[in-house]
């Protein structure tokens, strides 16, 4: 029977065969199932579906038709420079930034520069914290920023541009900010999701990791979120905002000297936006106590941070010197209507 017995190796070895094959197909889907029970990778995989989220939300640089014939202004005599900080996903070399920075340049009849900090894609991939340093080393390596000069932030160039105010050494001082859909007070939900189940989950899942030092270290818009429901945490974990808000127990005095030593601040929200929840926070409103996102939103004026006047807010609105605006539509939608106004009434008054 030798030929029986060979014929039953065979079907053996035909069966551990296939038996290894199956192994093998299987050991190709095994392996990230694990690597997704690791708790630090399962943070690195929503790191990235957060980012590419809010990258695909939140990629709007500014379109803006520059037009030279357009109604010319006589710079007075105290025309200051002005310093300009773009928005998220947007750069200086961009058109419709350098065609902006033009204009005011033009009207006012004196300098204006947009000073580099994270263009495109690092404005989401690093450090907020990093980017407002690196906005104010450029500012104090410009030799045309040295005495008083003006501030013009759009998007969360606003927040930038109020580092610039508060917080950046500088050999001169600010005389007037201007912010474009500045979220001042925060962001408490992803951009342009405004309910809905999908966005119901993001948000779930950012207020989960958005205070993780993985994200805050690695996603600048994390910087400013503010999740109502997460108050304390957001206080002890969130890299920027409460220090420059002065939302923490020790305040800065002399951030807070700063911001009330303005000439005049100007604060620009768009009536429909969806790029800033909740819209009122570019007015430095907030939502009440007590309130989740999309709940009741009050007015500066009935937040702590201004009764209390943490950052000088209070201060110089007492004495009118704070200007709030409204333009309609979304966010950074406006006109060259709008921003001559701005340049007229604001930056040349």
């Amino acid at each position: 029977f030798p030929k029986a017995k060979t014929r039953r190796r065979k079907r053996k070895e035909t069966f551990k065969e296939r038996q290894n094959h199956i192994q093998q197909e299987h050991s190709l889907i095994i392996p990230p199932i694990t690597l997704l029970k690791n708790k630090k990778i399962m943070k690195a995989v929503i790191v990235l579906l957060l980012a590419f989220v809010v990258c695909t939300q939140a990629f709007v640089p500014l379109e803006y038709t520059y037009d030279g014939s357009n109604v010319a202004f006589a710079a007075t005599e105290n025309a200051l420079p002005t310093a300009v900080f773009h928005g998220m996903g947007d750069a200086c070399f961009n058109p419709g930034m350098k065609q902006f920075t033009k204009h005011i340049g033009d009207k006012t009849g004196t300098y204006a520069v947009c000073l580099s900090y994270g263009e495109f894609i690092a404005s989401f991939t690093t450090d907020f914290d990093t980017q407002v340093k690196k906005a104010c080393a450029a500012v104090q390596a410009d030799k045309n920023l040295q005495g008083e000069f003006n501030v013009v932030g759009l998007s969360h160039g606003g927040l930038v541009a109020r580092y610039i105010v508060e917080k950046c050494e500088l050999k001169g001082r600010v005389s007037k900010m201007v912010t474009f859909g500045g979220p001042h007070q925060g962001v408490a939900s992803i951009p342009r999701c405004t309910g809905g189940t999908f966005c119901k989950i993001v948000d779930w899942m950012a207020d989960q990791f958005v205070y993780t030092s993985l994200v805050q270290e690695h996603l600048g818009p994390a910087a400013y979120f503010k999740a109502p429901s997460k108050y304390q945490t957001y206080l002890e974990k969130n890299i920027f905002l409460p220090d420059l808000n002065n939302e923490k127990t020790q305040k800065d005095t002399t951030a807070a000297a700063k911001l009330a030593a303005l000439d005049k601040a100007l604060l620009i929200q768009f009536s429909e936006d969806t790029m800033v929840i909740p819209k009122e926070s570019e007015w430095f409103g907030w939502y009440a106590p007590g309130e989740n996102v999309y709940g009741k939103v009050i007015d500066m004026e009935d937040t702590d941070l201004y009764k209390e006047d943490w950052i000088g807010l209070q201060k110089l609105d007492k004495a009118q010197k704070v200007l709030r605006w409204s333009i309609k539509g979304n966010h950074l939608q406006f006109t060259m209507a709008d921003v001559d106004k701005v340049i007229t009434e604001v930056l040349l008054a």
